[in-house]
């Protein structure tokens, strides 16, 4: 997702769980599913275990990070449950 909002939330209706995704430094957000094949290459993804999990990463993807030498950069992905 393009120009991602810096705070989420992902809300698990039969848990009755949200969770609060804060970041900095980060414009986009990437939202995926590894789905059957990709699981069985995470070794500690159970069989079925994809069908309820989602992975929310902060990203720079339509605006990369370049730095020049002895530059710096800092980005942070902060998970709350609540």
């Amino acid at each position: 997702y393009m120009d991602a909002p810096n705070v989420l939330e992902l809300h698990d209706s039969p848990r009755d769980t949200r969770v609060e995704i804060t970041s900095s430094g980060f414009r986009d957000a990437v939202v995926w599913n590894p789905w059957k094949d990709g699981s069985s290459r995470i070794a500690d993804l159970g069989k079925d275990e994809y069908l309820r999990m989602v992975c929310v990463e902060a990203a720079a993807v339509m605006t990369p990070v370049s730095l020049l030498p002895g530059a710096s950069w800092a980005g942070v992905q902060r998970f709350t449950a609540g």
